[in-house]
């Protein structure tokens, strides 16, 4: 009769530590039918997706998947984790943020993704389900009449911080394949970057520094070019961020990924490109060292937050420009 009851016992450990798990997948797939459903089911395309259950769905699932992952010290299996790539449901909410439907839905994504990579321990950005809706994601950045930069510079920070982590990853994000190296600098960047090291050469007109700088961000596709656009927001935390991501990718050096931004991108020509954009607004001729030096010394990550309050009270009109060369260094 004891034997009979360890067994017993051991019968319902086992489907106790099992049925969490069933349970779980049972709910992640009802709450991702429950998305696609609304879509079948809903005529309406002028409801914001805020009015929607969608942003409480996607929250949902992303707990599950959070969970999930922590219980695998009990249980080995990742069965929403499974599904979601297998089912490549990354690319479909791609596709759904994409098409801004319902209005405000590329906002829900954005978060999504960027929780998902920071909350999920294991890597994952190296899986072909993963690293593609990324890339995708990327192209829906820094477009023209954004209304999404916040959520765009915290995803786009939260990728730069997971190829920090793991460099390898660093092909996939900038969409570089096994191929030869193609960069080749622009000779009018070129050009550009030994005028600027001339000791008291003439600052370059703003129109062609911004030419430039432009030509040649158009001519980097993807995440680079993304960053760059964004650290002329107007927004300070957006700004920052950005140049939080342009700051993690400029210290990968390891092995083969810190060759890949030297061999496969323009990045060292885009940031040269940005300060000289910046030093051609300073207003040499007016500009007296002794009242520079006078400025408050802030670190650079607070600059961009602390340069609008000064400003605001300062008589000196090229402080703004100035604080935005110092941060960019």
């Amino acid at each position: 009769m004891e034997t009979f009851n360890k067994l017993t016992n051991l019968l319902l450990h086992a489907l106790e530590t099992r049925e969490p798990s069933v349970d779980l997948l049972d709910s992640f797939i009802d709450h991702w039918k429950a998305i696609t459903n609304y879509y079948i089911q809903t005529t309406d395309e002028s409801r914001p997706v805020r009015q929607t259950d969608i942003p409480w769905r996607l929250k949902q699932m992303l707990d599950i998947l959070v969970y999930e992952e922590k219980q695998q010290a009990v249980d080995d299996s990742a069965s929403c984790l499974d599904y979601l790539l297998q089912h490549k449901l990354l690319e479909t909410l791609c596709t759904l943020g994409k098409a801004q439907y319902p209005p405000g839905m590329v906002q829900q994504v954005l978060v999504f993704f960027s929780k998902f990579l920071s909350q999920m321990q294991k890597p994952l950005l190296h899986l072909v389900n993963v690293y593609r809706p990324v890339e995708k994601l990327i192209r829906l950045c820094a477009l023209p009449g954004s209304l999404t930069e916040k959520e765009e510079a915290q995803f786009l920070l939260v990728v730069c911080s997971r190829v920090k982590q793991d460099p390898h990853t660093l092909r996939h994000v900038l969409e570089i394949m096994d191929q030869p190296a193609t960069r080749t600098p622009t000779s009018d960047q070129s050009e550009l970057c030994t005028q600027a090291s001339n000791h008291g050469a003439e600052p370059l007109p703003s129109s062609q520094s911004d030419s430039s700088t432009s030509s040649l961000v158009q001519s980097e596709p993807g995440l680079l070019s993304v960053l760059l656009q964004l650290t002329k927001s107007q927004r300070p935390s957006v700004c920052l961020k950005a140049y939080e991501s342009l700051l993690l990718l400029s210290s990968v050096q390891s092995g083969s990924s810190g060759e890949i931004l030297c061999d496969h991108t323009q990045l060292g020509e885009l940031l040269a490109g940005r300060l000289l954009e910046l030093h051609s607004l300073l207003p040499l001729e007016s500009l007296d060292p002794g009242e520079v030096q006078s400025w408050p010394h802030t670190p650079w990550s607070t600059n961009v937050y602390s340069v609008s309050l000064y400003c605001s009270t300062n008589v000196y009109s090229g402080s703004t420009n100035v604080y935005s060369v110092f941060s960019v260094l």
